[in-house]
């Protein structure tokens, strides 16, 4: 059982530095995680949102330690998943999947699609010979939309959207829990990206599957998400329900990005721009990290860091509140 009733994963204090140099170079610290909280519970979709470099993607690879931790916990279903030893991580794997952006680069270009959905089967022991693989793959092909007669092509002969349903096959074979799905459909044309999320959210409902949905597009994580983080400069600002972090967003970074985003109808909201450029994490400025480009900012902001306090049923870091 989880150690909080309904949360499926716990991450607390994530921290990912990675270090740079060593020997006949001065050594670099890349603070791309810093100090992260936060929860996924059971059947439900969380967001993580935040420009390009915030550390969205580090987090998804260092959860499922694709990535090895500096610091913290990540507690999945009871268990901490970063004190796992190699072999019994190799056990828990089939518990937590994958899909990337481009499916494509995830894929083995000289492997047949049989093998590619097929090969984790073999992995964990969930089929034992060709044939049983064989009819596992047909069943999953064609539980997200392709037509199991394909499966002996290789990956070139897929379009992207075709593509990006083989990923998601191969991610459900294994029957997990948690998906971390990384940008999945910001490759993709606008009709196939409805047809990609439509496709999730009928494999959520149908297989109960937890997500943790790292994107860019605040539409689609909008779309996807019962709740939703905001991530800038290695840390998360904010943090609740979708519906209240859109309708009322707290932090100036969050209110930014959805000011931001073109509507179809200009005229019934202002479109403005976040000025300045996000901070190096090799050297992020001290006090609060959005400090520079926001343009609320006061002479504390500047030489303390806010904490992440609890206001309007969600948590922000910011001085305002």
């Amino acid at each position: 059982m989880s150690l909080i009733t309904g949360m499926l994963l716990i991450v607390k204090d994530l921290v990912k530095h990675f270090i740079k140099g060593g020997y006949f170079q001065s050594k670099i610290v890349v603070k791309a995680v810093d100090g992260v909280s936060f929860s996924v519970r059971k059947g439900s979709t969380l967001g993580l949102v935040g420009e390009s470099g915030s550390g969205k993607t580090t987090v998804g690879k260092t959860i499922l330690r694709l990535v090895e931790p500096t610091s913290g916990s990540a507690i999945f279903d009871g268990v901490d998943i970063f004190k796992l030893s190699k072999r019994e991580l190799r056990r828990f794997r089939k518990r937590m999947q994958i899909v990337y952006q481009d499916p494509f680069s995830s894929m083995n270009p000289r492997m047949r699609i049989v093998d590619i959905v097929g090969r984790p089967l073999m992995i964990h022991g969930i089929v034992e010979n060709k044939e049983d693989k064989e009819s596992e793959v047909a069943r999953l092909l064609e539980s997200v939309g392709i037509d199991p007669e394909n499966m002996y092509r290789y990956p070139h002969e897929f379009s992207g959207g075709q593509r990006q349903r083989i990923a998601i096959a191969r991610a459900i074979s294994v029957k997990p829990e948690f998906i971390v799905l990384d940008e999945p459909t910001s490759a993709l044309d606008v009709s196939v990206q409805a047809q990609i999320l439509r496709l999730l959210k009928d494999l959520q409902k149908e297989l109960d599957l937890s997500y943790l949905f790292i994107s860019h597009d605040l539409s689609v994580v909008n779309y996807m998400s019962e709740e939703v983080a905001v991530m800038y400069a290695g840390e998360i600002v904010e943090l609740g329900r979708s519906e209240d972090v859109f309708q009322d967003p707290l932090h100036p970074y969050t209110e930014a990005l959805l000011f931001s985003v073109p509507i179809p109808d200009p005229g019934k909201r202002e479109i403005r721009t976040i000025e300045g450029e996000p901070p190096s994490p090799v050297s992020p400025p001290k006090g609060c990290r959005f400090h520079p480009r926001c343009p609320y900012a006061e002479e504390i902001c500047k030489v303390k860091e806010p904490p992440l306090i609890r206001v309007k049923n969600r948590q922000v870091m910011c001085w305002r509140y």
